[in-house]
């Protein structure tokens, strides 16, 4: 709990701090993330660019896993958030 009152604060000062205006993203946050430690994290994981297509292929992996012929009646949007908690179950840990 304590560790979300954390992030929640965090998140209020950057939404408080005065826009600046950026042109590149990522230095941007490469000199606020001592400010904003934990939405370093999160720009560094979703703004980063993928190198290769490991990433890509293991979603079609996991799809795979999740969609069977046992599941077949799962709804799109329930598979869309299992597979979303599958991708991201290294944060929760």
């Amino acid at each position: 709990m304590k560790i979300r009152n954390k992030s929640e604060n965090e998140f209020d000062s950057y939404l408080e701090e005065e826009n600046e205006k950026i042109n590149y993203i990522l230095f941007y946050w490469k000199s606020k993330s001592s400010i904003f430690p934990n939405l370093g994290k999160l720009v560094r994981k979703y703004l980063c660019c993928c190198a290769t297509s490991v990433k890509s292929e293991s979603g079609f992996s996991n799809m795979s896993l999740i969609t069977t012929k046992l599941r077949n009646r799962i709804t799109p949007e329930h598979t869309q958030w299992l597979l979303f908690l599958n991708s991201n179950r290294d944060l929760w840990k």
